[in-house]
């Protein structure tokens, strides 16, 4: 029985600690007669797994089962527990890593190791690899324009709707301050045009106008036999060329982790051999 097998991996600023715990004694109502249960909880820094959590989990349970014998352990569970210690981007492929190390520890049967690779691509059509945090939001912000938009109506709004108001207020013009408030702002032979800002926007100087955007966030489980995709996650807009671009560009950093892989090992054998 192997129990309690840990690894800490740190890809930049961003830190997985991986443990795998097994083949042990299953619950009978996750008892599977001709292979083993594999369960994998993803843990934030702070607080409870929310729905990112969950996908993450099912994702990297997907690649684990891909690659794990676990028909030599039929009737038992294996556990992979991942506690995120740090984001500051790249979170998923750093957690694959993490857990293809950790079941390599524990000595687990497997067909093949894995890793995984985030990669962006930018406004420009450029390829980067291991985005920061702060790159791989654009995607989701942009997607959010309409919020921003309803958010600025909103608020200008009832600004002059409150400042009309103080006005006919003694006349009883309520409906008409309303009405005077809305064309005044949004029908003016010159309206300005809205930039785009935060959902709270505060003054000109102050509004959120990035210079690089990401148009597409993606991740790749990629094994180390054949070079071949086992899981892929992707988020944002990519034409067929860019996307087999950056599944090339993966392929080719995933040799490089790959023999980050047979280095740890090797480094660890031979301490323990000391």
């Amino acid at each position: 029985m192997l129990l309690g097998k840990l690894c800490l991996v740190m890809k930049g600023d961003t830190t997985v600690l991986a443990a795998v715990y097994g083949p042990a004694e299953v619950k009978v109502s996750k008892e599977i007669f001709d292979k083993a249960t594999l369960d994998v909880l993803l843990k934030p820094k702070v607080g409870l797994p929310s729905v990112a959590e969950k996908s993450k989990e099912q994702m990297i349970r997907n690649t684990c089962e891909a690659t794990i014998l676990t028909a030599l352990h039929p009737r038992s569970s294996i556990t992979i527990v991942l506690q995120v210690i740090h984001d500051s981007g790249s979170l998923l492929s750093c957690c694959l890593n993490a857990a293809c190390m950790a079941l390599m520890d524990a000595g687990l049967p497997m067909r093949s190791v894995f890793c995984g690779v985030t990669c962006v691509i930018d406004s420009n059509g450029e390829i980067l690899l291991d985005p920061t945090t702060k790159i791989e939001k654009y995607p989701v912000e942009d997607g959010l324009f309409s919020c921003w938009f309803l958010n600025i109506f909103i608020q200008k709004t009832i600004v002059y709707a409150l400042q009309k108001f103080l006005l006919y207020v003694c006349s009883g013009l309520l409906c008409d301050c309303i009405l005077a408030a809305s064309r005044e702002r949004w029908c003016h032979p010159n309206p300005q045009p809205l930039a785009r800002a935060t959902l709270l926007p505060t003054e000109p100087s102050r509004l959120f106008c990035p210079t690089e955007e990401a148009a597409a966030v993606l991740t790749f489980s990629i094994d180390s036999v054949e070079k071949q995709l086992l899981m892929s996650s992707t988020k944002g807009a990519y034409s067929v060329e860019e996307l087999q671009q950056c599944v090339a560009m993966c392929q080719k950093a995933a040799e490089k982790i790959f023999q980050f892989y047979r280095d740890s090992v090797s480094r660890t054998y031979s301490k323990q051999s000391e």
